[in-house]
């Protein structure tokens, strides 16, 4: 963050962050029969996130403030994937349940 002081109490404060996401994932995917081949997934994301502040002066001693910030709100892993429910038939074979 830098901040920069202008004439009369004026101020801005400015700042910049990067994010950096790597996913990999490694599951497997059922199909209409029940076959689960193994499904691979790998991704990475750049997130750059900037904020702004300017303080204003409004009287003797009291300011105004404006400010923008951009932010990022990701899920957490749990809520990723889909629940899977394994039961067993009456032969003795399981079934899945998604």
């Amino acid at each position: 963050m830098n901040s920069i002081d202008f004439t009369r109490g004026i101020r801005l404060v400015a700042g910049l962050r990067a994010e950096i996401t790597t996913d990999n994932i490694h599951n497997l995917t059922f199909d209409a029969n029940g076959n689960a081949p193994p499904n691979h997934f790998s991704n990475t994301y750049y997130d750059v996130l900037p904020s702004v502040a300017l303080r204003l002066p409004a009287g003797h001693r009291r300011f105004v403030r404006v400010n923008y910030a951009r932010g990022i709100s990701r899920p957490e892993e749990v809520s990723l994937g889909q629940a899977i429910s394994w039961s067993e038939n009456g032969n003795g074979s399981y079934k899945y349940t998604a």
